[in-house]
């Protein structure tokens, strides 16, 4: 075998012409980074023949725009291939390749050597290339990379798509032979923990893992630095390391005067440096940020940031836009976090699986609580069920669980480990597997909360420390009005668990126009599309229904944003889940956006007239509706004033307002604020 595969490079080299890259560097400090997306040959075939193809990273197959000529929902192997010279000046050096993201199994070769192995769409990985590169020389990277589902990789049951390929950065790391460790769950091996905090000081652990030669004294020196970039403390370890040249450093910090990371209200981080010296020389350098913080769900079921109440208001997120899939660039995790902030989101749960890290530090500077999920989730392709009892499914968990901690460890943002979603007791019981993984949570990972997402009545929901339900009523099942009779036989029956809605909502279709729809359309009642109107209205009785029964610590409307789904067959939404409040392209704010932006944003006024996309109407006759964070608002007709409207939960309405054939134009004002919408009235549509 091993001869075939060398065979196949050679015949790679001498079949295409391969860009390379030849990284420049005259001298090497404690630690360089390289960014190495540049110059990959992509293919779906190991042959790389002619029809491969330059690519620069991220780069998945599956997402509009990237696909040429691969089916979207295609589930296989691909190759990306990289040919790099590697300089003299990296002799002696330990070198790494971290993948911050490849969906999902990945297997690594360099020079036609195999050197290991991944499995797992959503944590990082680190691999020491050092007994595999040759200095001075080109050296070829392979990387085979499926997203084909497998029954021993989590998730093996999803409702979202995983894109197949390399989604994140690709760096080269050029270390000294004593550093900071990249070999601990494909962390960056620090880890920060409060282990106290009052007013007049805090008490900061930071723990760095360390690798070297063996019997090596290690100094490790942490400054922690405030966000003005002031000192505010500083101590150093000495750490001498064992025979295998493994070794471990805790320094505790007291900081006086601490500032707290509180939210939306002020996001505060603080700046950790950490060096490490071998004979007073600098080996190596990295800098992390943190932030100090209590969370905790009291016995009121109410979510208290720093011991103060924090409302949760929620939505749940999944990495995957228009055009580039789970590919995201730092701007697109901008934009998305923008749009919540605008909305007045102050919550967001990152369903069915951890993002990248980039996710969360921009969570951390908008002051965000985040709930992570591991990917333990079920789907109705696999008959409701996302467990089985196989040793390999559930070493993979743990391994995945374990990355998810390590690697997103320092963010403060993350208050909640989710460890499963709708998981079925049905055929293999899920229940002492999800045990393990709570004990292994809250021993690694103290400070945050432990949850679930049940969609049962037993014991699963007695593990976790917290526990939510999806709930879909006047949706999927029954009326919206069963919403408000299963709150009270929640409480009934679990008034003493500290219990969250894990998701609501309903579709809207951008592309779906109505005339004048004041119904909710139900899934599967109108297959050709969902009105926005009609998303509008549920979100409107469950946010009156929530409001009126403040029960849980926090709500998680099903979606920020619309999502790919190729076993959606819901006509003109078929491919898509449109139960979005924003467009997948980020394009288009929908009449629901504005619902909560009125009832959660009171800062950044604005008016916002619903259901402006269906322009032409038949009915001369017409209710206007708006959205407003304003008491009142002004509509004006053709013209003319026809009057002021109070705003009762977020929405202005005026009724039987009498329209002209043809040409309209309406216009909804607040003080120096207004919105116009144009409607076309025909006798016949």
């Amino acid at each position: 075998m091993n001869r075939i595969f060398i065979s196949l490079y050679f015949f790679i080299f001498v079949a295409v012409a391969i860009v390379t890259t030849a990284i420049t560097s005259t001298s090497v400090s404690a630690r360089e980074v390289y960014n190495f997306n540049n110059n990959w040959s992509f293919s779906r075939t190991i042959l790389m023949n002619k029809n491969s193809k330059q690519v620069t990273l991220p780069y998945v197959w599956g997402a509009a725009g990237s696909n040429e000529g691969i089916d979207p929902l295609y589930k296989g192997t691909c190759y990306f291939l990289k040919e790099v010279m590697i300089p003299s000046t990296f002799e002696d050096k330990k070198l790494f390749l971290r993948f911050n993201g490849v969906a999902s199994v990945s297997d690594i070769y360099i020079n036609g050597k195999y050197v290991t192995q991944h499995k797992g769409a959503f944590t990082a990985f680190n691999v020491d290339i050092t007994p595999f590169i040759r200095i001075s020389e080109y050296n070829s990277i392979l990387v085979s990379v499926s997203n084909a589902p497998r029954m021993d990789v989590l998730p093996f049951s999803s409702d979202a798509n995983i894109f197949g390929g390399i989604y994140s950065d690709v760096e080269l790391i050029v270390l000294d032979n004593n550093h900071i460790s990249l070999s601990h769950y494909g962390s960056k091996g620090v880890f920060i923990d409060t282990k106290d905090i009052n007013p007049n000081n805090a008490t900061v652990e930071t723990t760095v893992m360390l690798r070297g030669d063996s019997n090596t004294v290690i100094e490790v020196e942490a400054q922690l630095f405030g966000q003005d970039e002031k000192l505010v403390g500083t101590q150093t370890r000495s750490v001498r390391l064992s025979s295998r040249g493994e070794g471990k450093a805790i320094i505790p910090i007291i900081i006086d005067l601490p500032r707290l990371w509180g939210g939306v209200i002020n996001p505060y981080l603080y700046s950790a440096v950490i060096k490490t010296k071998v004979s007073n020389r600098v080996t190596d350098q990295l800098t992390t940020s943190f932030g100090i913080r209590n969370i905790e769900i009291n016995d009121n079921n109410k979510l208290l940031l720093n011991g103060t109440l924090y409302p949760a208001k929620g939505v749940t997120v999944k990495q995957d836009r228009s055009m580039v899939g789970s590919a995201y660039t730092n701007s697109d995790f901008k934009e998305d976090t923008d749009l919540m902030v605008e909305m007045g989101v102050t919550a967001v749960r990152t369903m069915g699986a951890p993002h990248s890290d980039n996710a969360y530090g921009y969570y951390d500077k908008a002051g965000l609580v985040a709930w992570v999920d591991l990917p333990l989730s079920a789907d109705v392709s696999y008959s409701g069920k996302g467990f089985a009892d196989s040793f390999n499914l559930k070493e993979n968990g743990r391994e995945q669980l374990y990355e998810m901690i390590y690697q997103l460890y320092n963010h403060p943002s993350i208050c909640f480990w989710g460890l499963f979603n709708e998981i079925s007791s049905t055929g293999d019981d899920p229940l002492d597997y999800i045990r393990e993984l709570n004990n292994i949570t809250k021993s690694k990972s103290p400070g945050r909360i432990t949850i679930g997402s049940s969609i049962e009545d037993g014991a699963i929901n007695h593990v976790t420390e917290a526990i939510a339900w999806p709930a879909y009523f006047g949706w999927n099942r029954g009326e919206v009005t069963d919403f408000e009779i299963w709150i009270k036989q929640i409480n009934q029956k679990f008034g003493g668990l500290k219990s969250a809605i894990a998701e609501y909502g309903a579709k809207g279709d951008t592309r779906t126009i109505s005339d004048g729809t004041e119904q909710i359309v139900k899934q599967h009642n109108k297959i050709e599309g969902y009105p926005q109107t009609s998303q509008a209205l549920f979100h409107e009785k469950y946010y009156t229904i929530l409001s009126k029964n403040p029960y849980f610590w926090g709500a998680f409307i099903n979606s920020m944003y619309d999502y790919s789904n190729g076993d959606d067959e819901d006509g003109i939404t078929a491919g898509f889940n449109t139960m979005g409040l924003v467009s997948y392209d980020r394009h288009t704010k929908k009449d629901a956006f504005y619902f909560y932006k009125a009832n959660w944003n009171g800062y950044d006024n604005f008016v916002h007239i619903t259901d402006k996309n269906s322009i032409r109407r038949s009915s001369l006759t017409q209710t206007i509706r708006a959205y407003t964070n304003q008491p009142t608002a002004e509509l004006n007709v053709n013209g003319v004033i026809v009057g002021e409207a109070t705003n009762i939960g977020g929405v202005v309405e005026w009724k039987n307002i009498r329209l002209k054939k043809g040409e309209n134009v309406i216009t909804v004002s607040v003080d120096r604020f207004s919105d116009m919408a144009e409607l076309e009235i025909y006798d016949k549509l």
